[in-house]
């Protein structure tokens, strides 16, 4: 049984503050790597993206950015559909779809268009990204099942 993250990426691993540490928004914040390693450590999830920069990239492209950041890539399994514009849904139907058995899952993104996943959802900001304070709520939402 998986644990998996659907993970966003603008506002979650770049963000403003990163943005004005580098110059752009292609690298990541320190901060956010490091909170963002804490949970797959701490959980053993396996990540789905679910942000636009799955447009244009396979998975080798999505896990190399990854690894060069110093994140590990290979916890990357997947992207959700580009089809439906609504991460929410998208995110169903990725879901629905899926051979994975899925135990828990938990969405992380500075968007709120998650319908019924509210409960899911941990919100981040695009001036801060992922906090250490958003990994320990992660971390609950993906060990704690109900």
């Amino acid at each position: 049984m998986a644990r998996i993250i659907f993970l966003d990426i603008d506002g979650v691993l770049t963000s403003r503050r990163s943005a004005r540490q580098f110059g752009h928004y292609r690298s990541f914040l320190q901060s956010s790597v490091e909170a963002l390693s804490y949970i797959l450590e701490s959980t053993g999830a396996q990540i789905v993206i679910s942000s636009s920069w799955r447009i244009g990239r396979t998975l080798d492209d999505l896990r190399e950015v990854f690894n060069q950041q110093g994140i590990d890539g290979s916890r990357i399994i997947d992207v959700t559909p580009t089809s439906m514009g609504v991460r929410g849904h998208e995110i169903d139907s990725w879901l629905r779809t899926t051979s994975v058995p899925v135990e828990s899952f938990v969405i992380i993104d500075d968007n709120s268009d998650m319908a019924h996943h509210t409960g899911r959802l941990v919100r981040t900001t695009f001036e801060d990204g992922l906090t250490v304070l958003h990994a320990g709520i992660v971390i609950g939402l993906l060990t704690h099942v109900t």
